[in-house]
């Protein structure tokens, strides 16, 4: 599922109580968490996902104190869902075995039709590239979106329209995290994913599979 939140990047330690043997942070705080387990607890509540990548302090924090940061979603009818081998972790919406209906923080999103393009292709391409032993797959963003006009009906008479939508697609799954640009693409995967189409393509790589809803997914994100 995913949270109607913003992703952030890892948060910083300045609000560190002054007491070592303390977790109270505030008067009045009668939180249970020490100061860094709270801080990973609003990263993945904010965040779609949390990797060793990514958010690196929060994700030792994460995989250190897994039980008690369980605990806390759990207290919200949420789910952990880690995968330590990829190094990345989500969350989920909880379901009663009872068939019973739980209050819910998060709401499903489809992906687009040119999102889920998008994401098809890449998931392609990652498992062609794993079949063939490479360890880091990477794509060029002028390949990803040549690939989804080839599935403009021939009766579409909005080609512009048709570009700006795959344009933002691309640019809404790198947004999500699942794509990591490489040293030349210096303008990063948003703000080049938006501009028109360069002399020079755009380069990204390694990729993440994630399946083809917004939600965390049954498939969990893939890290080259």
């Amino acid at each position: 599922m995913t949270p109607d939140l913003d992703p952030t990047p890892d948060l910083a330690p300045d609000l560190a109580p002054d007491d070592a043997t303390s977790v109270s942070l505030w008067e009045g705080d009668e939180g249970g968490l020490e100061h860094a387990q709270r801080l990973a607890l609003v990263t993945l509540l904010k965040s779609r996902f949390i990797s060793a990548r990514t958010h690196p302090r929060d994700w030792t924090v994460l995989v250190e104190h897994e039980r008690v940061i369980r605990s806390r979603l759990n207290d919200l009818f949420l789910e952990l869902a880690i995968d330590r081998t990829r190094e990345v972790a989500w969350k989920r919406q909880a379901v009663s075995e009872a068939g019973a209906r739980l209050p819910t923080l998060l709401y499903d999103a489809a992906w687009s039709r040119e999102e889920t393009l998008v994401l098809v292709h890449l998931r392609d391409r990652l498992r062609a590239g794993h079949a063939g032993g490479d360890a880091r797959v990477y794509i060029d963003r002028d390949d990803v979106l040549d690939h989804v006009a080839t599935f403009r009906p021939a009766h579409a008479t909005d080609e512009a329209g048709d570009e700006k939508r795959a344009r933002n697609a691309f640019t809404s799954v790198a947004k999500a995290g699942l794509l990591i640009p490489t040293a030349s693409e210096d303008a990063g995967p948003t703000r080049a994913a938006t501009t028109r189409r360069p002399t020079s393509p755009a380069t990204y790589g390694p990729m993440h599979s994630r399946g083809s809803r917004r939600a965390p997914l049954p498939r969990t994100p893939t890290a080259c």
